[in-house]
């Protein structure tokens, strides 16, 4: 059989404790997998520091001389470094697939064994995962559907008894997708969507050709989120949100404005980012008093 490679992509700026936690459980992940493996597929790791000040390409090279360590000078941002990424793996490492991946998230034990298992059967698809707040144990994200006259996204975690459930988008991590996809769907949109969307945005240009998107309900990862983005606590910084150069919050109202036009019909669209809005509103100023 054909040997098939998979490239893992973590993009990373700065915050060194957490990418050494991340790469920790990363590194045991794939230990467990090549001791008790015998498929065809090899795994690499590409690690993208955008410009990290805390020593963090250093202390990888050091600490883990086989992830390739590519550098940016601090203004990719996530769907920057994941092209630099991928580039790098489909035309310099010649991978069959790559792996979105974060370093604040904990996969189980079993992940690349069962990924490697998924992959082999159903190659021609998005496969995505199962992602559970680390804190709550509760189900973060898994992907879902998403309207496009009203912009509603749903996600539906009943629907996780079915193992194979088909979807429209996905999240940035434990996402993978083959390598002659990506050229089908188009590099992923660091202009307008450089920080958040970017895997929405890219997900959704993947169910608009007619590339399957799959969630395997026993790919699990737990995502710390309290490293995710940028959120409110004040009025002064409750608005800062809402600005159009704030790359690091997911209220970016430009950012917001500009997916809903690119894939909604219409303007229900509105009301569905006045809803995001005010949610945001009750959890920052009412909801934790």
């Amino acid at each position: 059989m054909k040997e098939v490679k998979i490239c893992i992509l973590v993009p990373v700026h700065n915050r060194l404790e957490v990418t050494q936690s991340g790469l920790a459980s990363l590194s045991k992940a794939l230990d467990y997998y090549k001791s008790n493996s015998i498929n065809s597929i090899k795994y690499k790791v590409v690690v993208i520091d955008d410009g990290s000040s805390d020593g963090t390409g250093k202390w990888i090279r050091e600490q883990y001389p086989d992830i390739h360590v590519l550098n940016g000078d601090g203004n990719l941002w996530w769907s920057g470094a994941i092209n630099k990424g991928a580039l790098f793996a489909i035309n310099e490492l010649k991978v069959s697939f790559v792996t979105l991946w974060n370093n604040d998230i904990l996969p189980t034990q079993k992940y690349f064994s069962i990924l490697s298992k998924s992959i082999l059967s159903h190659p021609s698809q998005i496969t995505g995962s199962i992602i559970y707040n680390y804190e709550t144990k509760k189900i973060w994200s898994l992907g879902g559907r998403f309207n496009i006259l009203t912009g509603k996204r749903t996600m539906n975690p009943d629907k996780i008894k079915k193992s194979r459930y088909t979807y429209e988008w996905l999240t940035g991590m434990g996402t993978t997708i083959p390598s002659s996809f990506i050229e089908k769907i188009g590099y992923w949109d660091d202009k307008n969507f450089p920080q958040y969307h970017g895997d929405f945005d890219f997900t959704l240009r993947a169910n608009k050709i007619g590339i399957p998107i799959v969630v395997d309900e026993k790919l699990v990862i737990y995502n710390i989120t309290k490293y995710s983005g940028y959120k409110g606590k004040d009025i002064r910084t409750f608005f800062k949100s809402f600005n159009k150069n704030n790359l690091r919050s997911r209220y970016n109202l430009s950012k917001d404005i500009k997916i809903y036009k690119r894939h909604c019909k219409g303007y229900l669209w509105i009301l569905a980012l006045l809803k995001k809005d005010m949610i945001y509103l009750y959890e920052t100023f009412i909801k934790r008093y």
